[in-house]
């Protein structure tokens, strides 16, 4: 259940929407993401249908499940809850790891009210206790206006 009330995490926001085939391979570009596994935060910016939730998801569907855990997570205006945004984040690394972000989850939706920096530290804290890279796609992040949701990242 989501933090903000609603009965259901709605699965298909959790995997890119790529095609398999036909589609232009843009070798340069994917080999560049690549390179950038280890950065903090890798922004892609073009305008709307330069292709880059495509690039993107051809990217994430290359990564090693033996090093690296992944989770994908399209964003829209409902997203701007702060509950609804952490309960997809922690549900997006649930795919992978069964039990990732429990206690998140039960605070959430028990309705204790947790700041901002208390919910960025504990998924932080999540992250940590992993033992593998994390990488997380935020598709669409532009349409987040929440100040709060901002800080935390």
């Amino acid at each position: 259940m989501l933090a903000s009330g609603d009965p259901v995490v709605i699965q298909t926001k959790l995997v890119p929407s790529v095609r398999e085939s036909g589609l232009v391979t843009r070798d340069r570009l994917l080999t560049k993401l690549s390179d950038s596994i280890e950065s903090t935060v890798v922004i892609i910016k073009a305008p709307a249908g330069y292709g880059k939730t495509t690039l993107v998801g051809q990217w994430f569907t290359s990564l090693n499940p033996d090093t690296n855990y992944s989770g994908w997570y399209s964003l829209d205006d409902a997203d701007n809850n702060i509950g609804r945004f952490f309960t997809y984040l922690v549900a997006a690394l649930r795919l992978k790891v069964q039990d990732f972000g429990t206690t998140i989850l039960v605070q959430l939706n028990a309705g204790v009210h947790l700041s901002t920096g208390s919910l960025s530290g504990a998924f932080i804290n999540e992250i940590a206790s992993l033992g593998k890279r994390v990488s997380l796609v935020l598709d669409d992040f532009h349409l987040l206006h929440n100040n709060d949701i901002g800080k935390a990242m």
